[in-house]
């Protein structure tokens, strides 16, 4: 059995506390690929500053890599 990033589950995962984290999980990276959509927006060239270090260490959203 493989997740969704082909590293292999063992035999004993729980799928339900899984599925409870994930359902969690997902309204955070939601509210984060917002956030990123806001600050790239259509064109906009990004500088440095301390939101988008903060922004970067939590993770870009797939939608948003190699830009």
């Amino acid at each position: 059995n493989v997740d969704e990033y082909g590293f292999e589950r063992p035999s004993d995962f729980d799928y339900g506390t899984y599925e409870e984290f994930m359902s969690e999980y997902l309204k955070v990276l939601a509210k984060r690929a917002k956030k990123w959509a806001d600050i790239v927006g259509e064109g906009k060239s990004l500088e440095r500053s301390i939101t988008i270090k903060r922004y970067v260490r939590k993770g870009i959203p797939g939608e948003h890599r190699g830009m």
